[in-house]
């Protein structure tokens, strides 16, 4: 009777010790090396993209008065692990000889590519129509409000751009 009673003891022997001992350390060395390594995966996810960058456009004396320009630029996207570089376009208004603003190319309805009209003298989009003014202004179509304006700053002739990213 009392084989019976030991089988059944609540006693912990050697094996269950051992098996309780592997078991802890495993779960703490799989923590040390497991939280470390899912922040590193996750963390890029996670990081937005924060601050602003000038980027310089071109000269102000290269750009006619009352005739915009189209100037290509590229921001740099990063997104998680992926880095990449887009390329935008503004359009440089030239007022008089030290007055000008830079407008985006993204019509306010649904962010379709403007283009200017020379023979028009307007923007156009030519997805829904919407029609800009010189300085971006509505004249008629879809769109809610104006062309979206960048903020500029002149160096040494040169102009440059405010981009977030």
């Amino acid at each position: 009777m009392s084989d019976v009673r030991r089988a059944h003891s609540p006693e912990m022997n050697r094996r269950s010790f051992l098996t309780g001992v592997i078991l802890w350390v495993s779960g703490i060395i799989a923590a040390i090396i497991g939280v470390p390594a899912i922040g590193y995966f996750v963390s890029p996810a996670l990081k937005t993209s924060k601050g602003e960058k000038w980027i310089a456009l071109g000269k102000l004396g290269d750009v006619a008065i009352k005739k915009p320009k189209a100037v290509n630029f590229q921001i740099a996207i990063k997104d998680g692990w992926i880095n990449s570089e887009l390329t935008e376009t503004a359009f440089i208004v030239r007022e008089d000889q030290s007055k000008y603003i830079v407008l985006s190319n993204q019509c306010t309805h649904l962010s379709c590519k403007v283009y200017w009209s020379d023979e028009k003298q307007v923007y156009i989009c030519p997805c829904h129509n919407g029609i800009y003014d010189m300085e971006g202004g509505n004249i008629s179509g879809p769109p809610p409000r104006p062309l979206d304006r960048y903020k500029t700053k002149l160096q040494d002739d040169q102009i440059f751009i405010l981009v977030k990213g």
